[in-house]
């Protein structure tokens, strides 16, 4: 299955993780070069190479692991 078309839904979840790493939601996107205004929309969702930038931009952020894994759970993508 390809990923062209699919998109990552972000859920309320991430904004509760970025405040737990203590990373700011526009420092995320400023680094990963998303719209500044991604978590204000009712339903972000990101294609498959902005949910990379994402992940790209967390991790230069916090460059060395924080927090339990298990976090993650609730910032697990959907697929819209």
């Amino acid at each position: 299955m390809s990923s062209e078309g699919q998109k990552f839904v972000l859920d309320s979840g991430w904004q509760i993780l970025l405040q737990d790493l203590g990373v700011s939601p526009q420092d995320l996107l400023r680094q990963a070069h998303l719209p500044l205004d991604l978590f204000s929309q009712p339903s972000p969702t990101l294609t498959a190479a902005e949910y990379f930038q994402y992940w790209r931009g967390l991790e230069t952020l916090v460059p060395k692991p924080t927090c339990d894994c298990a976090r993650f759970r609730v910032a697990s993508p959907r697929i819209a």
